[in-house]
């Protein structure tokens, strides 16, 4: 009955964990540089799906940007 109740924040909810949990695995890729390019692309589909995670979008690409360790660490947590 809940669901049916509230069924836009049942919708949200599950996108914006999808979209994490994407952006994540794609920053792995990509900061660990295994595979940038399908780094960069699963970063791009979870912007996509859900505006939110274009926080991790942004902290992955300031810490490309600066090319030090502890900033990658720092931007990204």
């Amino acid at each position: 009955m809940m669901i049916i109740v509230n069924m836009p924040g049942v919708v949200f909810g599950v996108r914006q964990g999808a979209s994490f949990a994407m952006a994540i695995a794609g920053a792995y890729l990509w900061l660990r540089n295994r595979q940038p390019i399908a780094g960069c692309v699963i970063i791009v589909a979870a912007t996509l799906l859900h505006f939110s995670s274009v926080v991790v979008l942004a902290a992955v690409l300031l810490s490309r940007i600066t090319r030090t360790g502890i900033l990658r660490v720092i931007y990204f947590a």
